[in-house]
């Protein structure tokens, strides 16, 4: 039973977007968008010369740190929605 020992309400819905919105921020994006940077530096690092992969390296860092800001950027967006639904809590730190 999902709800057993409370009730189901929206109340626990804005939690589980909640739980959902840090899973992806913390476990998936980060660990993503950091490999990214690590690869885009190592490709300008070892370019040795080569504007072709300095340049590849040049858009794998610049994608990498793009998506960093937009991972912890969204957290505004969810925030003003969360805000506008009248939603009472603390959805960004869920504690079933």
């Amino acid at each position: 039973m999902p709800c057993e020992g409370e009730d189901c309400d929206l109340k626990m819905l804005f939690k589980m977007a909640g739980a959902i919105y840090s899973f992806i921020t913390k476990k998936i994006a980060t660990p993503l968008a950091l490999l990214a940077i690590t690869i885009g530096a190592i490709l300008i690092l070892i370019s040795a010369g080569n504007p072709n992969l300095a340049s590849t390296g040049k858009k794998v860092l610049a994608a990498g740190i793009i998506g960093l800001v937009l991972a912890y950027g969204s957290y505004l967006i969810v925030d003003f929605i969360m805000t506008t639904l009248k939603f009472k809590g603390n959805w960004a730190n869920p504690s079933f």
